[in-house]
């Protein structure tokens, strides 16, 4: 009887070990069955953008010129004995010819000189703007000057600019003892295909002497010109 006993105790304890055997076995392999996704990883360039220079950039163009000067129909005169007044101009056209040599400092900016020519007007009424008194006289300007423009749109084929000039007007005078002066300009332009060039500039030029009764006179010759250049790089 207690062999029986013995016997069943044993396989309950053999059972119960290889229970535990196989949960842990189980445990130990168990996986749990989650789906897996498969991913995609985007990559964004953040290269910089190739610095891209203009046809201008960082040497010298030459801009030869030719065009016309329209005169508002007057010079101002400030004369120290008789005061202020005007003398009529015959005529309100006259050739312009200009060169101008401008460096490429950056794709929107150039600075550079030039000159140019402004052919003789006619003045009227030369005597102290008193009617049929039968003078004329005539006026030319040749100014030298610094010259700055601002591109607003440095990389398309079609430019418009902005463009000031100041410098000296050396003028002739058909008349004793007259001087050069101040020379300014203002105004702007389009340049296609970094070759041809065309710009209008408000300009006004000063000259300075005396009268026969040796009073100061200044001369104001306020005018608008209208050119067409041709640009050649200088390499």
């Amino acid at each position: 009887m207690k062999k029986k006993l013995l016997i069943i105790l044993a396989s309950v304890i053999i059972s119960s070990l290889s229970f535990s055997f196989v949960e842990v076995g189980y445990s130990s392999v168990y996986v749990d069955p989650q789906p897996i996704y498969e991913t995609t990883t985007y990559v964004t360039s953040t290269a910089p953008v190739a610095y891209k220079p203009t046809a201008s950039t960082g040497h010298w163009q030459v801009i030869p010129s030719i065009g016309f000067a329209a005169n508002f129909g007057y010079v101002n005169v400030y004369n120290g004995y008789y005061g202020t007044y005007s003398w009529p101009i015959s005529g309100t056209v006259s050739p312009v010819y200009g060169v101008n040599m401008l460096y490429g400092l950056n794709p929107f900016t150039q600075i550079g000189f030039g000159v140019k020519y402004e052919a003789p007007v006619q003045i009227s009424n030369y005597y102290y703007n008193t009617p049929n008194q039968g003078y004329t006289n005539w006026v030319a300007m040749v100014p030298i000057y610094f010259d700055y423009r601002f591109s607003f749109s440095p990389y398309s084929n079609v430019k418009p600019y902005f463009e000031t000039q100041i410098g000296y007007s050396n003028g002739y005078w058909d008349g004793p003892g007259y001087n050069g002066g101040l020379y300014f300009a203002v105004g702007g332009g389009v340049k296609f295909n970094n070759k041809l060039d065309a710009n209008i500039l408000f300009e006004n030029s000063n000259m300075f002497g005396q009268d026969s009764r040796g009073s100061q006179v200044m001369i104001n010759y306020p005018r608008c010109t209208f050119s067409l250049g041709y640009d050649f790089d200088l390499r």
